[in-house]
């Protein structure tokens, strides 16, 4: 039995992988439930997948069916790690999914185009202040000063306004900003599919990511992106994926200065897409601290005690057995 708590993300995308993935294994039968409509046969072994907002979710623990056994799962390693900072539950305790056994990828790798004139940048997703569009457009401007060229940095994403994103947005000389719309599910094949195909840019750095589908989708048709060594993201693979220091992209993200665009430049101008070893540590700091803090509020001590009973199955009738994974 498989149970899917809903997260930010692409949902119905991610949860049809999640179905195959679970399916493959031989788990006949799969769940998706929010968080109030938790329904599943007493006395299951049942998977728990939670997506960006796990801290949230597991307040809901105290729904759960007491006769069951569970197996917990998550999407990257740094939701993990936060689950066992701010929730103590032991890593071992919790499975990562690998990403690219939900989206693997068997295409050839295209290169990172050469850099000229009306060279495309593309952002997909939605436009939320913690997905950075204003922070990308910013690096996309400082690299065509940089070089001396007319960028294009093209806008898609489900249910877009056009107003949302170039809100977020100043001007700059050098780039045109195009709004795409919605493409719907072959946006990627879309926009592959243009004159000199575009470098996808990703500089997310909201602590409920948990997966980063449309990024997911990119990288299955072979092409090239920018992302920020955060989060899911720091678990990208692939000789095509340039990430950004986490380090600096925090505070780019946090200050919006100009002068931060330049440094995101530099750092791409002198990088050989290693510019910093994948991290699956979680650094309760910045901007993700004083998220996550808040998506903690809701959370009180009677929960934490629910939470804390996890391990103690022998203890009493009302625990719950949590298997190692």
């Amino acid at each position: 039995m498989n149970v899917f708590f809903q997260g930010h993300t692409s949902i119905l995308a991610l949860e049809s992988k999640l179905k195959s993935h679970f399916h493959a294994l031989g788990e006949e039968c799969v769940v998706f439930c929010d968080n109030c409509d938790i329904l599943w046969p007493s006395g299951s072994l049942v998977n728990v997948v939670f997506l960006g907002t796990a801290l949230r979710d597991f307040q809901y623990i105290n729904l759960w069916p007491r006769d069951c056994r569970y197996k917990l799962w998550v999407l990257n390693h740094s939701l993990r790690a936060q689950i066992n900072h701010y929730l103590g539950i032991e890593e071992k305790r919790i499975g990562v999914i690998d990403r690219y056994q939900l989206f693997p990828v068997h295409v050839k790798e295209m290169p990172f185009p050469l850099l000229k004139d009306g060279s495309r940048f593309v952002y997909s997703g939605r436009a939320s202040s913690l997905k950075n569009v204003d922070v990308a457009h910013g690096f996309i401007g400082a690299l065509s000063e940089r070089l001396g060229f007319q960028f294009e940095f093209l806008l898609c994403g489900p249910y877009f306004k056009e107003e949302d994103y170039l809100s977020r947005i100043v001007p700059h000389p050098n780039v045109k900003v195009t709004g795409l719309g919605d493409l719907g599910d072959d946006w990627v094949k879309q926009i592959k599919a243009m004159e000199n195909y575009p470098i996808l840019i990703h500089l997310s750095t909201d602590p409920l990511d948990d997966f980063g589908v449309s990024v997911a989708q990119w990288q299955q048709c072979g092409l090239p992106l920018i992302v920020g060594n955060i989060g899911p993201y720091a678990e990208l693979r692939g000789g095509n994926v340039c990430k950004i220091k986490k380090a600096i992209l925090l505070k780019a993200a946090k200050t919006r200065e100009p002068r931060y665009g330049e440094i995101l430049a530099e750092e791409f101008l002198s990088s050989s897409f290693d510019i910093e070893p994948n991290t699956s540590s979680f650094v309760p700091e910045g901007i993700e601290l004083e998220i996550l803090l808040k998506a903690m509020d809701r959370v009180g001590d009677e929960v934490r005690k629910l939470i804390n009973g996890l391990n103690a199955f022998d203890a009493n009738p009302f625990t719950w057995e949590v298997l190692d994974v």
